[in-house]
């Protein structure tokens, strides 16, 4: 009887700690990239007319491209952006569709465009690519990151594993400021 409670306590010992090995992310090692969208299928924030206008103005997608998205969907200007023409812009674009995904990308503007706005002129001059203000290409990485990490059950792509490690890397080992 007591080889089988110290079995058993072996055991569960065993198993607590394996479990708890599973449940901690390894933040030494970036996550293999995937987009977002793959992960889930939140709505693209940007499509047809101002889409188009800037694919014609910037032919790539870099710093340019985005600072004109922002720019045509008037939430940012000279580099500033507002969380309230943000919202503006979120409750024209998602009229009648998944509200699920208006409200958890409201209090995604919400925390960047606050992180945004708060970096330091000088640090936001050193990452200028062509003339082009990178605070709008900024908030764009951290909105997706936040619809990432926020993406409702019934959206989320969970056939992929790196999906999860992504999203658990990115709730467990970015830093909140």
């Amino acid at each position: 009887m007591i080889q089988l409670f110290i079995l058993l306590s072996t055991w569960l010992f065993t198993e607590k700690c394996y479990a708890e090995q599973n449940n901690q992310t390894d933040c030494s090692r970036l996550p293999k990239s995937i987009a977002p969208h793959i992960c889930c299928r939140f709505p693209e924030l940007f499509e047809g007319q101002i889409l188009d206008e800037c694919h014609r103005l910037h032919n790539e997608f870099g710093q340019c491209f985005v600072e004109c998205l922002f720019g045509r969907a008037d939430i940012c200007r000279h580099g500033k952006c507002s969380y309230q023409r943000a919202n503006k812009y979120l409750d024209n674009k998602f009229v009648l569709q998944q509200t699920i995904f208006k409200d958890i990308y409201k209090s995604a503007f919400k925390k960047c465009i606050e992180k945004g706005n708060g970096l330091l002129t000088p640090l936001v001059e050193r990452f200028r690519r062509n003339g082009c203000h990178p605070v709008p290409e900024l908030i764009r990485f951290c909105v997706r990151n936040e619809m990432f990490i926020s993406c409702p059950n019934e959206y989320w792509n969970e056939k992929l594993m790196r999906c999860t490690k992504k999203q658990q890397f990115i709730r467990h080992c970015t830093k909140e400021n």
